[in-house]
């Protein structure tokens, strides 16, 4: 999972002068009918937009990607899609969340479930 956040810290995500505010990023692995990812994320500035995308690839079956989870933050799908390659499945998808205050050492969590 990747997360990115951008702001400007006056509240105005639409103004010029938008920059990164935190990143995060996290390879995670499990079993093959779950996958549970963290990250940690620490930002400077509230009113920030934050961006996760997860991705995940099976065999057969498909994947489902679950919402992100964090703590006071409610996360919204943007986009997803699959894509078939060989014998593998690859699932993408990405979520936005506004985060009204700053973040400190906040974890923001994503399932993956294999179809199976």
């Amino acid at each position: 999972m990747v997360v990115v956040v951008l702001g400007n810290g006056v509240g105005n995500v639409h103004a010029a002068g938008l920059s990164l505010d935190g990143a995060a990023s996290n390879t995670c692995t499990g079993s093959f009918s779950s996958v549970t990812c963290s990250v940690t994320l620490t930002t400077s500035n509230s009113n920030d937009i934050i961006i996760a995308i997860a991705n995940g690839q099976c065999t057969e079956n498909g994947i489902t990607l679950g919402t992100p989870t964090g703590s006071g933050l409610s996360f919204t799908l943007r986009n997803s899609g699959n894509h078939l390659s060989g014998i593998a499945t690859f699932t993408v998808g990405e979520w936005w969340a506004l985060a009204t205050l700053v973040l400190s050492s906040e974890t923001i969590t994503i399932t993956e479930s294999n179809g199976i």
